[in-house]
């Protein structure tokens, strides 16, 4: 999570325009403790 966190930081320094999906991403890693639910919801997405 702190990777994300950084990684959040550094993209509203030098490319803003990436910082809304990094949050959501941090978002939903931090609700679901995992990378899966990106998976999760393009399975379900897809069929």
């Amino acid at each position: 999570m702190a990777f994300l966190l950084v990684i959040g930081l550094l993209a509203l320094y030098f490319a803003p325009f990436l910082f809304l999906p990094i949050v959501l991403i941090a978002i939903g890693v931090h609700l679901t403790g995992d990378f899966s639910f990106i998976a999760d919801s393009l399975w379900g997405d897809l069929f």
